[in-house]
């Protein structure tokens, strides 16, 4: 996957599973592995949306709530 185009405001937004899954209200294609894991390094957006879905699928928590964990902890040390 190549960015994300984005949504307009007054339209409804896809689940981060629906995203990756290029499923119903997604406007890009589903997240595919194109090269050999390992063999490049290169930034990857898909890649990113597919670390926030493993953060929430372990921590059961939507992610905003993981961020907000995450950056209140920072602040605190």
């Amino acid at each position: 996957m190549h960015g994300f185009p984005g949504y307009p405001n007054s339209d409804p937004l896809p689940t981060t599973v629906q995203v990756l899954n290029g499923e119903l209200l997604a406007n890009t294609d589903k997240l595919e592995v194109n090269i050999i894991p390992g063999l490049h390094y290169r930034y990857s957006g898909g890649g990113i949306t597919v670390a926030q879905q493993v953060l929430v699928d372990l921590l059961k928590q939507p992610f905003p709530e993981i961020m907000r964990e995450c950056t209140t902890l920072h602040h605190e040390v």
